[in-house]
């Protein structure tokens, strides 16, 4: 279905409240997860020590040193524009107006794809978890498989850096087929519609 269908008065608007420690508890939690999971399974499938990765990445002169940091800060910020542009690529199949129902843009404190237009939860979990699973987790398996210690690095730091969408996708995840989602990423808002219950 698409947004234009949604009909308010017969919906309830809730927030998604997120308590500050909490989310921060959930995304070290996560992080941890993230780290586990994918080092445990390189260094089993590849037969590498913790030892030898660390010396693959170590970096052979302070020179060496400068210019990999700033190869990371570019594709950090790269990665941030395409995990924005990803959100609003897998937006764009449900939405009514297209692109001009999309926002992306860039504050302080974070960068984000706002979606102007209410669709259903189970709809808008496609983009919110497309980023981590495009740019983190995928990148993270093929660098277990082949044993490329560098695209291991780039998997699991994309996997981290969609922790804030996988809270928010398992907030929603349960109720996703009879609800609706309002995404107000600019100001870090998130709504909910749920149906009212007729007495």
């Amino acid at each position: 279905m698409r947004s234009d269908e949604f009909a308010p008065e017969n919906f309830e608007k809730v927030e998604l409240e997120f308590d500050k420690n909490k989310a921060t508890l959930f995304q070290l939690t996560f992080w941890a997860a993230t780290m586990l999971v994918f080092l445990t399974l390189f260094f089993l499938i590849q037969s590498i020590t913790p030892a030898e990765l660390f010396a693959i990445l170590r970096p052979s002169s302070p020179l060496s040193a400068v210019l990999r940091l700033g190869i990371v800060l570019v594709i950090a910020a790269v990665g941030i524009v395409v995990h924005e542009l990803l959100h609003a690529v897998f937006y764009l199949p449900y939405t009514k107006n297209g692109f001009k129902s999309l926002k992306i843009g860039f504050k302080l404190s974070h960068a984000y794809c706002e979606c102007t237009e209410i669709m259903r939860t189970n709809q808008a979990i496609v983009s919110l978890m497309a980023p981590l699973i495009i740019l983190g987790i995928i990148p993270a398996i093929v660098a277990v498989i082949i044993g490329n210690a560098y695209l291991l690095i780039f998997g699991i730091f994309f996997t981290v850096a969609g922790s804030a969408d996988t809270q928010i996708f398992l907030s929603i995840f349960k109720n996703r087929k009879i609800t609706w989602f309002e995404d107000k990423a600019s100001i870090l808002k998130f709504y909910v519609h749920k149906p009212i219950q007729n007495n």
